[in-house]
C-alpha cells in the first residue's frame, strides 16, 4: 500500500507539471516550435557580400527589409495565436466532455440549478466544475507562457545572429557569416571567371576640408547609422505582444490567479537590451569601425603630399604668375 501511494502521489506530480505532454498541447507546441524555426532563418539585416554602397544606401536597404521582416513576422503571431487558440479550445471542450459527458445539457441545467431554487447538490457540482476550470486555466497559462518562451527565444536569436553577422562582415570574419545559397552560387562563379570578391563594405569619401584631409562620412557617422540600425532590429520584434496578454486568448486564463508571476511582464526588448552577448556585439560593432578608420587612416597618410600640393597653388596669386611669366621672371621649372 505505501508503493501504490507514492505510485499515486508522483501520478499527481506528473499529471500536474507536465500536463503539455498530452496530444492536444504536443501537438500546438510541435507546429509553433516548426515556425519558430523557420522564422530565425530570416535575417533582419539586408547585405550582399562582395556589393559595395554607401553608408545611405545600406541604410535605406536595412529600412526596406525591416518592412518585409514586420509583414512575415504578423503573418508568424497570427499562426501562432490561432494554434494557441485551437489548442485552448480544444482542452475546455475535452474538459466539458469528460465533466458533463453526452448529457451536456441535462448537466449544464443542473450545473445552473435547473431553476430559481437551487439543491445543494447543484451547488457541489458547480463548485467542481469552477474547481476543474481553474485547473485547466492554469494548465492553459503556463502552456501559454511556455510558447511565449520559444517565441521569445527565437527573436532574441534572430537579433544577436543579425547583429552578429553584421559584425562578421565589418570584421571579414567568415566564421560569423552564414552564407545563403545565392551568396555561395555567386561566389563559385567568381572563382570560376578568375574575378578577385572583394571584402570591402562601404564607399566613403576623402575631401579636404579646412585644409585638412578627412573622410566623409566619418567615423562618427558609421557608428550612428550602426547603433540606429541595430536598434531597429530590435524595434522590429518588439512590435506584438505576448500571446498571455493577447486580446484573443485572455478568456482562457482568467479563471487563474497570476498575481505571484513576477516575470511575465518582461519585453521581448527587454531581454534583448539587457542580454550580456548583445550588448557585447553593440560594442565590438563600434570598435570594429574605429579599427577600419584606422587602417583607412594610414592610407589617408600617402594624400597628404597631393593636400600640400593644393594648399601651395590655393596660395598663388593667377594674375601674379601670369605677368611674371610674361615677363620672362617666372618658368615651369620655378
Amino acid at each position: 500500500s505505501v508503493r501504490y501511494g507514492k505510485m499515486r502521489k508522483c501520478a499527481k506530480l506528473l499529471q500536474k507539471n507536465l500536463f503539455w505532454m498530452n496530444p492536444t498541447f504536443q501537438e500546438a507546441l510541435l507546429k509553433i516550435r516548426g515556425m519558430c524555426m523557420d522564422m530565425r532563418k530570416t535575417r533582419l539585416h539586408s547585405f550582399q557580400k562582395g556589393q559595395l554602397c554607401t553608408l545611405e544606401q545600406f541604410f535605406h536597404d536595412q529600412q526596406v527589409q525591416r518592412g518585409t521582416v514586420l509583414n512575415e513576422l504578423d503573418s508568424f503571431w497570427t499562426g501562432a495565436i490561432d494554434c494557441a487558440r485551437v489548442a485552448c479550445i480544444a482542452t475546455l471542450e475535452s474538459l466539458e466532455e469528460g465533466l458533463f459527458g453526452s448529457n451536456a445539457a441535462d448537466a449544464q441545467a443542473a450545473h445552473t440549478g435547473g431553476g430559481d431554487k437551487q439543491s445543494p447538490r447543484a451547488e457541489n457540482f458547480r463548485y467542481t466544475v469552477m474547481a476543474s476550470k481553474r485547473v485547466v486555466q492554469r494548465r492553459l497559462y503556463y502552456f501559454l507562457r511556455l510558447c511565449d518562451y520559444m517565441i521569445f527565444n527565437t527573436l532574441h536569436s534572430m537579433v544577436v545572429e543579425s547583429v552578429s553577422e553584421l559584425l562578421g562582415y565589418l570584421q571579414m570574419d567568415p566564421s560569423r557569416i552564414e552564407e545563403t545559397e545565392a551568396e555561395k552560387k555567386a561566389k563559385e562563379k567568381a572563382k570560376a571567371l578568375g574575378k578577385p570578391i572583394s571584402s570591402a563594405i562601404f564607399l566613403t569619401e576623402i575631401m579636404l576640408a579646412q585644409g585638412d584631409l578627412c573622410f566623409v562620412p566619418a567615423a562618427n557617422d558609421f557608428e550612428t547609422e550602426l547603433e540606429s540600425i541595430v536598434g531597429g532590429f530590435v524595434d522590429t520584434i518588439s512590435g506584438n505582444i505576448r500571446l498571455l496578454s493577447h486580446e484573443e486568448l485572455e478568456q482562457f486564463t482568467e479563471l487563474y490567479d497570476a498575481e505571484t508571476e513576477t516575470t511575465e511582464g518582461s519585453t521581448v526588448a527587454d531581454i534583448v537590451t539587457n542580454d550580456d552577448e548583445y550588448q557585447n556585439l553593440v560594442s565590438s560593432l563600434k570598435d570594429a569601425v574605429e579599427d577600419a578608420f584606422i587602417k583607412c587612416g594610414q592610407y589617408l597618410k600617402t594624400f597628404e603630399e597631393f593636400r600640400d600640393m593644393v594648399s601651395d597653388n590655393e596660395q598663388l596669386d593667377a594674375e601674379e604668375l601670369r605677368t611674371g611669366a610674361e615677363a620672362g621672371e617666372v618658368s615651369l621649372d620655378d
